[in-house]
């Protein structure tokens, strides 16, 4: 069975020299280079910089992403198909569109939107 790391936020910065670091595993080294994340119940632990840069991106990803447009008229279109002859599907696209409108900082929804 595969699993995909749920998504959180963590804190980060990268150290500029080696440094040990107390984890809840134990001590740790960190190298200069090495980003220090603070996990969510505020334990501390370094990470290299290749796999930093493909486990975490910014938080605020989507305000920043070329395609936040993209996510934006995709949420347009879930609320422009009307599918009354489908009400459970419809909830689902509605509460989609909602939760795109949400990551990209965009509160509630369109002029004339239906959520």
């Amino acid at each position: 069975m595969k699993y995909r790391k749920k998504p959180v936020v963590v804190e980060a910065f990268v150290t500029e020299e080696p440094t040990d670091i107390e984890t809840l595993e134990g001590v740790m080294h960190a190298s200069a280079g090495d980003y220090i994340i603070t996990g969510v119940e505020g334990e501390r632990y370094p990470c290299k910089p290749d796999i930093f840069a493909r486990t975490y991106e910014p938080a605020d990803a989507c305000t920043v992403s070329p395609d936040r447009d993209a996510l934006l008229a995709l949420a347009d279109e879930i609320e422009d198909n009307d599918l009354t002859y489908c009400v459970s599907t419809q909830y689902v696209l509605d509460s989609y569109a909602r939760r795109i409108r949400e990551a990209c900082g965009e509160a509630g929804v369109k002029p004339g939107g239906r959520s």
